[in-house]
Parts: C-alpha cells; structure tokens; sequence
C-alpha cells in the first residue's frame, strides 16, 4: 500500500468528531470532545476549531464550559451559519439528557450570534437551505422530571421561530431540499412529512438507516437488522410522491452485521453502505441503484471485519473515498492502527489507489472537491490529516 503525500497535519482539540467545510468560503471546522471516546468516565471539554481549508492555517479555537454536550455540527452555506446542537447533562456522571438548544455561530468570525432553546434533548437536526428551515428531532426530558414525547420541530433557520411541530419519534432522517418534504425513520414505520402545508404520510416500511435521492425523489431505507435478525442488506426503494414501494425484497445470500450509513450519489444513481460480513471476516462496501435497488457491485476492504470505516464522495469526478483503521491486536482497550485510504471509480467499481494516511483512529473523512482535498479526522488523537487529491 503506497504513501500519499500529506499535504499538512493540523492540530485540533482532542478526539474530533469530524470536519465540516463550506467549499464557498474555503473554511473548515472540526468539533473535538476533549476526551477520548475510550475514556470512562470522562467529563468532556467541547472545542471548536475554525482553520483555512487551503493552508491549513488555524483561524480560531472556540472552548466550551463543562456540561454541554455538542454532538453535531451542521453548515448552512445560504446565510453563512455555523449551527451546533447542544445538549445539557442533567445526571452528577454528565449523561446529556437535559435542556436542548442550537447554538448559530457566524462562519467568519466564529461569534455566536444566536442561542434557540428547543426544549428538550436534541437527538438529530437537518438543515433544509433552499426553503430555510432547520429540522429539530427531539425525546427525553426537559425542565420537569417528566418525560418529554417526541417531536419533530420546524424552525425558521433565519429567525429561530418555531414554525411547525410534528409528533414523530426520529431513527433517523434525511431532507429533499426540492420538494421541502423530510423522510423520518421510525421504530416501525416511515413517515414523511411536508414542513410547507403540514400534511403527513405513513408507510409501513422497517428499516435502520434512511436517505433521499433528491434527483430521482426517491427515499431509501436500509432494512439490515429490521426485526432484529442478521440478513441480507436489503435497500428499499420508495417514490416520495406516491409513496409506492419499487423494488422487491432481494433475498437472503449471506449473512451481514452492523450498516453504518447510507451515502447517495444523486449524479450517478448510486448508494453506498458499508457493513462487516460474518462470514469472510471482512468490511464491505454494497452499491446499489437509487432508481430501482438492483444491486451494482459489491467493494471488499482490505481489512477484517472489525475496522472503522467511513466514506465521503467527490460526485463530480465521480470518486469514492473510503477510510478505514483496524483494530491493533493485543490490547487491553480498543486502540487502532494507521488509517488507510481507498480510492473507488464510481462508474466502473474499480479501486483506483490504495494508500496509508498518518494518525490514530477511527477515522472520519470528509472530501472537499472544490478545494481537491481529503480531510481525515483522526478521532484517536488531536489532529486533522490533510491529502492533496492530485496524489490520490
């Protein structure tokens, strides 16, 4: 496996949670915890590090007090927003479950403009920016020792004013940015909600991860573990219009364990989930067509199946980049070892390069396209590993 060459290291917090870019304005964030995710118990110490996405020049550090749990990071590019979902902890072992709120920091200068108390716990938020709503999933407590229900809050992304409320318990959830609808997952359905007129659809589809193909309105959910059993990934192919199932069952061939996430390309009509394969002992990448869930091709890692994986697109060069970090044997705790980086053509499945990127992991990778380059999120550590696309 061949060595890239890192075009910098720049030093983050500790244990960061990933790099979010806005292509725009060339400015990169990365949200660290402050403690290791291995640590128990550990009260954490959230930090926000603004750096230039080109240079790799650190603009600005942003520390936060104790108990607040900040567990996403979420660029609006329309208004130039940074938006953090916070939670506060509520137990003497800092467990997040208390008052929930979204801090709007301006991209620029790192200033928090806003603070919108929500309520209760925050558990998953979306941003829509063509009709300039944020998407609020909400359960557990909020100021009284009652349980809150759950609910999915319309906020407007320009004023924090709540538009819209929907009782929905969210699994999950993805926006279609051109109908302005939002696919919610829940324990035993879908439902898909209009944030505009309000109306409301159930499905009876099961499933453990969900996401919209805006280009074809078609919803996918992965129905891996649905009903608990290991089996077949079987991604359904749903029409958001009409609601209708398209595809068919796929059957059973082998046995898989634990997807992590659906990843849509719209330009090509494709989407990716990684799983661990029980039976080769191995990670692998199953693509699948967003228009019908025929299965494409099917991507073996070089690695067993207990690696970290995760993968980010560059849709315009039609590329797939795929970061994983084995397990290192013989250890009292988990502790991984150096990151490899594979490089997928998208059309033809064929691995384009393989190479080993520096750092601890697990690792979480983000492509910036328009700049070309590779962030790597080196969560074992405190740094952020930058690649030049030109030596990928």
């Amino acid at each position: 496996m061949g060595a890239p060459t890192v075009s910098r290291v720049v030093s983050v917090g500790l244990n960061p949670l990933g790099v979010a870019v806005d292509e725009r304005t060339h400015r990169a964030f990365v949200l660290s915890s402050g403690v290791l995710s291995t640590a128990t118990p550990g009260v954490a110490r959230y930090s926000l590090t603004l750096f230039d996405a080109l240079t790799g020049r650190v603009l600005r550090t942003i520390r936060f007090g104790p108990h607040q749990y900040i567990f996403a990071a979420t660029i609006d590019e329309s208004l130039g927003h940074l938006l953090l979902a916070v939670n506060s902890a509520v137990t003497p072992t800092d467990t997040p479950g208390g008052i929930g709120s979204l801090l709007v920091l301006d991209e620029a200068s790192g200033a928090i403009l806003r603070r919108i108390v929500v309520g209760p716990t925050i558990d998953d938020f979306e941003v829509d920016e063509r009709a300039g709503h944020l998407f609020v999933a909400t359960v557990g407590k909020a100021k009284s020792k009652a349980k809150a229900p759950p609910r999915l809050r319309v906020l407007s992304a320009t004023t924090g004013a709540l538009l819209r409320t929907f009782a929905v318990d969210d699994n999950g959830m993805d926006v279609d940015t051109r109908t302005g609808r939002v696919a919610v997952l829940e324990p035993n359905d879908v439902r898909i909600l209009d944030a505009s007129t309000g109306q409301e659809r159930t499905l009876p589809v099961i499933g453990d991860e969900i996401a919209i193909d805006g280009r074809t309105g078609h919803i996918l959910v992965d129905e891996i573990n649905a009903g608990g059993g290991i089996s077949l990934p079987n991604i359904q192919v749903i029409d958001e219009a009409s609601g209708k199932n398209i595809n068919l069952p796929l059957g059973r061939s082998s046995d898989y364990d634990g997807g992590q996430g659906l990843l849509v390309d719209e330009r090509a009509g494709l989407v990716f989930t990684n799983y661990q394969d029980s039976y080769r002992h191995m990670n692998v990448i199953n693509v699948v067509s967003t228009r019908d869930g025929h299965p494409v091709a099917q991507l073996g890692l070089d690695s067993d199946g207990n690696a970290a994986v995760s993968m980010d697109l560059d849709e315009q060069a039609n590329r797939l980049y795929v970061a994983d970090a084995r397990p290192l044997p013989n250890q009292t705790t988990v502790v991984y070892g150096p990151t490899q980086v594979y490089v997928y053509d998208v059309l033809s499945g064929n691995l384009v390069r393989a190479v080993t990127a520096s750092g601890v992991g697990p690792p979480i990778i983000t492509v910036d396209a328009q700049d070309r380059r590779v962030f790597i999120a080196n969560s074992g550590g405190n740094t952020i590993t930058v690649l030049d696309m030109a030596h990928l």
